[in-house]
């Protein structure tokens, strides 16, 4: 039996995870992380299915009442990102959710072959997943809540951590994120903010086990810098 219940009572983790980038915290965001998270770490017996729905049904928690929540954002439709350059160019809604599938065929395949991977080879895949996701930038806003959440869930599944992650912000990290997004597909993927956040779930988990992984960190920069396609990336972790 797979008991998530006491991530889900983690009040820190909730409160972290509603400040996290300088955000004003309200009750009624922290109601809703709450709801979220409950839905990720509720459960007392198996996993959810780590699909692109799981990602809706988490954004519909975080943004509850709002007329756009766990829809995927159509500036055609829904007017322009809250910051330009969100999204990686050239991109329609329809191939936005096309690759949104891929993504989530592709890394939670890897769930079913625990055994045949290293905890190194499971940070990669996590780390994998966060940078496409954000890249794809599904949601007008929330994208990173949703990210962070479904991350922590693969890790869980894919067997590399044991526990709820806090996410450390680096230093200015609303700023350096915005203006990444905004150089997305000019100065290469690089210039984004996910790295930075992988390095923080490593030194998480290095803080909480002793199982820490020694080199995802490299790894996963060799792969950002080349950015092969996702069966490649998937195929070598």
């Amino acid at each position: 039996m797979v008991v998530f219940s006491k991530f889900a009572n983690d009040e820190d983790y909730i409160r972290s995870e509603a400040a996290f980038g300088g955000d004003e915290v309200t009750e009624e965001k922290l109601r809703n992380i709450k709801d979220a998270v409950k839905l990720v770490f509720g459960q007392t017996d198996g996993f959810l299915e780590f699909n692109l729905e799981l990602s809706h049904k988490i954004h519909r928690e975080i943004h509850k009442g709002k007329p756009d929540a766990g829809v995927l954002h159509d500036p055609a439709k829904h007017g322009l990102f809250t910051s330009q350059g969100s999204r990686a160019a050239g991109l329609s809604v329809s191939d936005v959710e096309e690759k949104l599938k891929e993504l989530f065929e592709l890394c939670g395949s890897r769930i079913n072959q625990t055994e045949t991977l290293s905890r190194d080879d499971k940070f990669y895949i996590a780390a994998y997943f966060i940078h496409r996701y954000l890249k794809l930038h599904p949601y007008k806003n929330g994208n990173g809540r949703v990210a962070r959440l479904m991350t922590c869930q693969l890790l869980i599944q894919l067997g590399a951590i044991s526990h709820s992650l806090r996410f450390d912000k680096p230093e200015n990290s609303r700023e350096r994120y915005i203006d990444g997004l905004q150089k997305t597909g000019v100065t290469g993927p690089e210039s984004v903010d996910e790295l930075a956040v992988l390095k923080n779930i490593i030194k998480e988990a290095a803080r909480t086990d002793d199982r820490q992984p020694s080199s995802s960190s490299r790894r996963c920069g060799e792969a950002f810098s080349v950015m092969p396609t996702v069966p490649q990336i998937i195929a070598c972790a």
